[in-house]
């Protein structure tokens, strides 16, 4: 704005001022851009020093042997088992299942008397139930999560372990755990446990015997007794079956021979917590 208030004259002289200044820096700047281009060694040089550096690294650096993810898994037969589906729809049977789940909830019930009033179920507490309506318990965690969940995958393998496909053994779990709810305890019965023991056991079921059936399949270099026993840890339905029936249902499950990766880990981990100025070490195996 001070410029305006000055002379024509004046503002010529500072005109031309400019104009010298601005010249003297445009050239200053050609030529220094110049001398920083004539320096400056082509694109290509930098890259061939890159990887010219590169690759002398990578000589460098000893590369750690480790085991192929290929030899960890247990490859799929090149003759794989013919389809037996024919076969298991031929001697599935939808009344063996049933037979076993009415008794296997009577045999726990008689259990559970023992350690429970809860248990002590009759004719007019089973009437009493079918009367009311569903709620929602608070039992605790373990009993809900993990104890529902188990008891209810003992129905879909009674009825896998017989040929039976997993919706069909779906309708059954589903039946056996509201037949343990209206008669196998003596609380109204509740809507969590049957959720926990149809659904969650229905997911967890189909895990075990397709587990127990691996186990049976491919465990290779361990005796037939010791498979027996892991397979019947992990699916005691099963193992039921196929124990009482013999060759009948010894192998109904469809296998694809699938493959199967196995990996053990043991460790140790150390927590360290500070607690009034005093440090505590705690070992976890």
């Amino acid at each position: 704005m001070q410029f305006t208030v000055i002379s024509v004259r004046n503002g010529y002289r500072l005109s031309a001022r400019t104009f010298v200044v601005c010249a003297r820096f445009s050239i200053g700047t050609a030529v220094f851009a110049q001398v920083l281009t004539e320096a400056k060694p082509p694109a290509e040089t930098y890259a061939n020093a890159n990887t010219a550096a590169m690759k002398s690294a990578a000589r460098a650096i000893p590369v750690p042997s480790m085991t192929p993810m290929a030899d960890l898994v247990t490859p799929a037969s090149e003759n794989p088992k013919p389809d037996r589906s024919a076969q298991i729809d031929a001697i599935k049977s939808y009344v063996l299942p049933a037979a076993e789940i009415v008794g296997f909830d009577f045999l726990l019930n008689r259990f559970n008397r023992h350690t429970s009033s809860e248990y002590a179920t009759s004719f007019s507490s089973i009437g009493r139930k079918l009367r009311g309506s569903w709620v929602t318990d608070n039992d605790p965690f373990n009993v809900n999560q993990l104890g529902h969940p188990y008891q209810g995958a003992m129905y879909p393998n009674f009825a896998r372990s017989v040929g039976l496909s997993k919706w069909e053994s779906l309708a059954y779990t589903f039946v056996g755990c509201t037949a343990w709810e209206i008669a196998g305890e003596t609380p109204p019965p509740s809507r969590n446990d049957q959720i926990a023991s149809g659904i969650g056991g229905t997911f967890l079921g189909e895990a075990m015997i397709r587990m127990s059936n691996l186990i049976l399949e491919q465990w290779g270099g361990v005796g037939k007794s010791w498979r027996e026993a892991a397979a019947a840890a992990i699916s005691p339905a099963a193992a039921f079956n196929r124990h009482a029936f013999g060759s009948r249902y010894a192998n109904v499950f469809a296998s694809r021979n699938p493959r199967l990766l196995q990996l053990v880990a043991i460790g140790i981990q150390r927590q360290r917590t500070e607690q009034s100025g005093h440090v505590h070490h705690q070992a976890q195996t």
